[in-house]
C-alpha cells in the first residue's frame, strides 16, 4: 500500500534484517477469544479501545454520593429519615445505580403497604368478631353496654389534658385497645359502678346535689351501690 512503511526485523541466525509483517489483531489475541462475537469486527487496538469506552459510557453508574439517590415517597407512607439515609449509604457502598435503588425502594414500599393493609384487615376482622361475641353475651343491652364502655374510656383519656388527649386517641386508634372484649367487659362494669361525675373536680355533682366528702373534707368517689 502506497505510503505504508515497511517493517524490518533482525534474523537472530544470520544477523540480517528481513521484512517483518506484524500479526493481525485477531492473531495477537488468545485463540480461545478469537471467535468471540464481540471481537469479530475489531480490527486493531484502536477499535478495541473505542468499543470499550462506548460500552463503559452506556453502562449505568451509581450517583456521585448517597444523597444523590432520589425516590418519591408516597404521601402518607411512614418512613424514618435516618433509616432512609442509612439505606442510601448502603446502596452507594454496594454500587447500586439510581434505577436499581428505585427498584429496591419500590419493592420495599409495595411490601410494607401490603402488610399494613393486611394488618388493618385483620384488626377489623378481630373487631367484628369481638363485637359479635359481646352481643351474644350481653344480649339486648349489648349496644348500650358497649357505648358506655367506649364513653368511659374516652372520658379517661380526656383527663390527661393538653396534647395528651390527641395522643391518647391516636393510641386507641392504632392499638384498637378499646375493641378487646375483655377490656369492654371491664370498662362496662366500671361504668356501671362508678358515677358519671367521678372525674369532675369540685363539690357539686352534675345533678346539682352535694358530692360526699371524706374525713379530710375532700370529695370522695361515688358508687351506685352507695345510694344517694
Amino acid at each position: 500500500m502506497e505510503g505504508e512503511a515497511t517493517l524490518f526485523t533482525q534474523d537472530p541466525d544470520t544477523n540480517e534484517y528481513v521484512a517483518y509483517t506484524p500479526p493481525s489483531f485477531q492473531e495477537s489475541i488468545p485463540e480461545n477469544l478469537r471467535e468471540h462475537e464481540s471481537l469479530k469486527e475489531i480490527a486493531d487496538l484502536g477499535q478495541l479501545a473505542e468499543k470499550h469506552v462506548e460500552l463503559f459510557s452506556a453502562q449505568p453508574q451509581r450517583p456521585e454520593s448517597p444523597e444523590a439517590y432520589a425516590f418519591g415517597i408516597p404521601e402518607g407512607f411512614p418512613i424514618v429519615e435516618a433509616d432512609l439515609n442509612a439505606f442510601k449509604k448502603g446502596a452507594y457502598e454496594s454500587g447500586l445505580t439510581q434505577e436499581q435503588f428505585k427498584a429496591v425502594m419500590g419493592h420495599y414500599i409495595e411490601r410494607e403497604t401490603r402488610l399494613a393493609e393486611q394488618y388493618k384487615a385483620d384488626i377489623e376482622a378481630h373487631r367484628e368478631e369481638s363485637m359479635n361475641q359481646l352481643k351474644m353475651e350481653f344480649g339486648d343491652s349489648a349496644e348500650e353496654k358497649i357505648q358506655k364502655a367506649s364513653q368511659f374510656l374516652v372520658g379517661l383519656g380526656e383527663k390527661l389534658g393538653g396534647d395528651n388527649v390527641e395522643k391518647f386517641r391516636a393510641w386507641l386508634d392504632d392499638t384498637k385497645f378499646g375493641d378487646d372484649p375483655m377490656v369492654i367487659r371491664l370498662l362496662s362494669k366500671a361504668a356501671e359502678l362508678i358515677s358519671e361525675d367521678l372525674f369532675i373536680k369540685g363539690e357539686h355533682r352534675n345533678d346539682g346535689g352535694e358530692r360526699p366528702k371524706g374525713v379530710d373534707g375532700e370529695p370522695r368517689l361515688k358508687f351506685t351501690s352507695m345510694g344517694d
